[in-house]
């Protein structure tokens, strides 16, 4: 959120230094060495968008070695270091310091210790996200007509008499339904409706938040609707809320809705 006396410019004591990874084209990475501004492509290499994660201690970065063959591998920021690490996968994160979370193209995912081969394969139906480091997961339930968002801790999902283990969030609506996972797993914050705007004709999107477990409640972290009447928070796809590595921000953008037709406020 931008403070309210706009942006400010920082002092002499700030330094700037370290390595930006971004995409100057659709051919790879490009690496922009800020200590000697200086930047350059990294071969064999493709622009990953979502598909590249820091590990936890910001030392290495996954990133898509062969795109048709969805080969991932790791390497240092600077491009150095190269190591394949998953073939015939569709996503690679970091599950804890040392263990992947590896998807493959038919929705199966599976941990493995990085360097390992031993790995554990996970119950995933129905799971769209995986809590860092832990057991629970977001999963899309049927319901009549509609799909409800819910948390279930992946150990006891089969286990009929702890069905109160799961917790229902909310209707998976368009829109609204982007969610993530703090870097640590502590925390899931996720937008659902919140306010109806009446001069709009429109409910507009907050951005909640749930620490699973025994007696978990959902909580609320903004009131946007205050200050802007109905908004969207991000766009279509779910699960772009992006946590700052230290989990304290959340970085994100905000539409007003100016009436009842979501895909006609798409600005």
């Amino acid at each position: 959120l931008c403070p309210p006396v706009g942006i400010q410019a920082r002092g002499f004591e700030f330094e700037p230094g370290g390595i930006i990874l971004t995409s100057f084209d659709r051919s790879a990475l490009w690496v922009y060495n800020i200590n000697n501004n200086s930047r350059y492509p990294l071969p064999e290499t493709a622009p990953c968008g979502t598909n590249c994660h820091l590990s936890r201690d910001a030392r290495w970065i996954t990133y898509l070695i062969d795109v048709p063959a969805r080969i991932f591998g790791k390497m240092r920021l600077d491009g150095t270091e190269r190591t394949p690490i998953a073939r015939d996968a569709t996503e690679v994160q970091w599950w804890d310091e040392e263990t992947l979370l590896i998807w493959t193209p038919n929705h199966k995912a599976y941990l493995r210790v990085d360097g390992a081969t031993e790995q554990e394969e996970l119950n995933v139906s129905g799971i769209t996200s995986i809590q860092p480091g832990g057991r629970w997961a977001l999963m899309l339930k049927r319901d009549e007509d509609e799909f409800l968002r819910v948390l279930i801790n992946m150990q006891t999902r089969n286990i009929a008499w702890l069905e109160d283990e799961r917790i229902v969030l909310d209707v998976d609506t368009p829109y609204f339904n982007a969610a993530a996972w703090s870097p640590d797993g502590t925390w899931l914050a996720f937008v659902s409706l919140a306010e109806f705007d009446a001069s709009a004709g429109i409910t507009g999107g907050e951005i909640f938040a749930i620490q699973p477990g025994s007696n978990a409640q959902p909580v609320r972290w903004t009131h946007l609707f205050r200050e802007y009447g109905a908004v969207r928070i991000n766009g279509h796809a779910p699960g772009t809320l992006s946590w700052s590595p230290d989990g304290t921000r959340i970085a994100f953008w905000v539409t007003e809705l100016t009436g009842p037709n979501i895909e006609a406020n798409t600005g």
